[in-house]
């Protein structure tokens, strides 16, 4: 497995879901569907366009394997805070890439 970390790119939209339902699915969250389509939609538009959004891929050649993401949340400044947060997101890994470490 030779892996190259990068940032997610429009067309990595429906990979970024399917690890997204693999992730919630490991959790125990109920199916529900109709979530996907919006998701991959919101990837698609956000990858390129969200300057607070950071997606990495790991990629293998050619195929998505893992996933992470982090936003950037901006709020007012207030006291003991300068207004800046983040989100990030647990990363994902479909189970065949969980036997081998990140970069293995």
């Amino acid at each position: 497995m030779s892996l190259t970390i990068r940032p997610a790119v429009a067309s990595d939209a429906a990979a970024l879901v399917d690890l997204r339902q693999l992730m919630f699915d490991s959790m125990g969250t109920p199916p529900n569907d109709g979530w996907q389509s919006d998701a991959e939609v919101w990837f698609a538009d956000h990858v390129v366009t969200d300057a607070d959004l950071c997606v990495l891929v790991a990629d293998d050649a050619g195929q998505v394997v893992a996933s992470g993401l982090a936003i950037l949340q901006r709020n007012p400044p207030s006291p003991g805070s300068r207004g800046l947060s983040a989100y990030v997101a647990p990363r994902s890994r479909p189970p065949v890439a969980r036997a081998q470490p990140p970069g293995s």
